[in-house]
């Protein structure tokens, strides 16, 4: 994937997998606030958009 910005072009890494959980069967969404959320509530993911597409 690529995004174009004026004259600059930006050539995007592809995303890596931070967190996986699973569950038999289907979500909840309390199920999956309970297990996901511990891992995403400190924004450990380490993705940012703007960090992302920075051209500068």
């Amino acid at each position: 994937m690529f995004v174009v910005y004026g004259g600059r072009v930006a050539v995007m890494a592809p995303p890596s997998v931070a967190h996986r959980v699973t569950a038999d069967g289907g979500w909840t969404a309390a199920a999956l606030a309970e297990s996901l959320g511990p891992k995403i509530s400190t924004g450990s993911a380490g993705f940012s958009a703007v960090a992302a597409l920075t051209f500068d």
